[in-house]
């Protein structure tokens, strides 16, 4: 029964980090139109910088998550550098406060969704959408990473494959 489950969530871990690799595109182009626009056409738009905001908030926390499983993120390994016999053990501990750090954040940013959703909260700026539509975005990155960080203590802290082919697998990167 778990390992569906599992399974599912990569799936979605990937999926999400596919959709960030299309915000990230997304806002180089919405930027470059905009520089077109406004000094070529002399016709900015209203909207485009808006945009690129969202999409850096949306692309970053769907990306977040993927980053975690890889053990990609950003780590101070000064104390399993000064004691790497006991480096094992550091490294359950990081990814246990991994875990409960985003799992409560996660809680706080999902209170946050409710409120906002329930108090129809919209964003202040040109096009004014409901606030939660971003902020669930908050929720899921660090609600996902809390769970690929609970994965990890599992997985005696290695790194944990994507389920797409087409995703790079930990450790296989230019930098490794």
């Amino acid at each position: 029964m778990m390992r569906p489950l599992l399974r599912l969530h990569g799936l979605l871990t990937d999926l999400g980090y596919l959709a960030a690799a299309l915000s990230l595109v997304g806002m180089g182009v919405l930027y470059c139109m905009e520089v077109v626009f406004r000094y070529f056409l002399n016709a900015p738009t209203r909207w485009s910088l808006e945009a690129i905001t969202w999409l850096m908030l949306i692309g970053t926390f769907l990306a977040v998550p993927h980053a975690v499983r890889a053990g990609m993120h950003i780590a101070v390994t000064l104390a399993a550098d000064l004691y790497p016999r006991q480096a094992k053990h550091i490294l359950t501990v990081m990814n246990a406060v991994g875990f409960a750090l985003c799992a409560f954040i996660a809680w706080i940013s999902w209170s946050e969704n409710v409120a906002q959703y329930a108090g129809s909260i919209e964003t202040i700026g040109n096009i004014p959408i409901p606030k939660w539509w971003l902020s669930a975005f908050i929720t899921y990155g660090f609600g996902n990473s809390a769970l690929w960080y609970l994965r990890l203590l599992f997985n005696g802290n290695e790194p944990i494959a994507p389920e797409l082919a087409i995703l790079p697998r930990p450790g296989a990167g230019p930098l490794s």
